[in-house]
């Protein structure tokens, strides 16, 4: 339990990796979806695709050449009782600073 916590907590400590997250809260994405809207080059978002996979936070299906990812679904062994209410409030706090590195 322990790892699986290391990993979720390492998936989570990146920016990018909650905004990610915070974009397939709406549902299913193209990577070239998430890449537009995330404005990220594509080599880095599917790096941190692998970790947020690694971890167990999102699943991915191949359709044709494209690749579509989604959150997985909280897991019965996870660290908590619901690992999207933890990213919704990672996401409130990324959110909150950027605000103030623009101030």
């Amino acid at each position: 339990m322990l790892s699986t916590f290391v990993r979720w907590a390492r998936a989570l400590s990146d920016p990018n990796r909650v905004r990610i997250l915070a974009c397939l809260r709406h549902g299913e994405l193209c990577v070239c979806d998430l890449g537009s809207a995330l404005r990220l080059p594509q080599s880095t978002l599917s790096t941190h695709l692998q970790s947020l996979r690694a971890a167990g936070l999102v699943r991915a299906r191949r359709e044709g050449r494209w690749m579509h990812y989604s959150l997985a679904p909280t897991p019965a062994s996870g660290p908590g009782p619901d690992w999207q209410a933890a990213l919704a409030s990672a996401e409130a706090q990324t959110g909150n600073d950027r605000s103030e590195e623009h101030t």
